[in-house]
């Protein structure tokens, strides 16, 4: 009998890894220089995973997850979906003028979730 342990160490070398490629304020702009509206809007894309850590090809890609907030250290908003080609997303109901902290992960068909990217950062405008 496999147990759930040793799923997972057969699990850890197929991690995913990605590349979180930019930011963009969408090209909107604020009403209210104070910020704490929520009209503000940031663009992230980035370039899919197409191999697993262990150089392997990636098959089963299933969901991504993006993670922001306003420090590095608290990137507690989490964004899930299942559109694997989609390579950039409209994060928006942001503070304008506020700075926002972005990393982003993969998981795959067996809800193995990836390294996270490295954290990037944009103001919301």
């Amino acid at each position: 009998m496999i147990n759930r342990e040793s799923i997972m160490k057969t699990l850890i070398p197929l991690l995913l890894s990605m590349t979180l490629l930019a930011c963009s304020d969408g090209g909107s702009s604020s009403t209210s220089p104070d910020g704490g509206d929520g009209t503000g809007q940031i663009i992230i894309s980035w370039a899919p995973p197409t191999s697993n850590t262990d150089g392997t090809e990636l098959t089963n890609l299933a969901n991504y997850k993006i993670y922001y907030g306003e420090s590095p250290d608290r990137m507690t908003n989490i964004i899930q979906f299942s559109n694997t080609g989609q390579t950039s997303y409209e994060v928006d109901n942001l503070d304008s003028n506020t700075l926002y902290f972005f990393t982003m992960s993969s998981l795959n068909s067996l809800n193995v979730e990836s390294t996270y990217s490295e954290i990037i950062s944009q103001t919301a405008n």
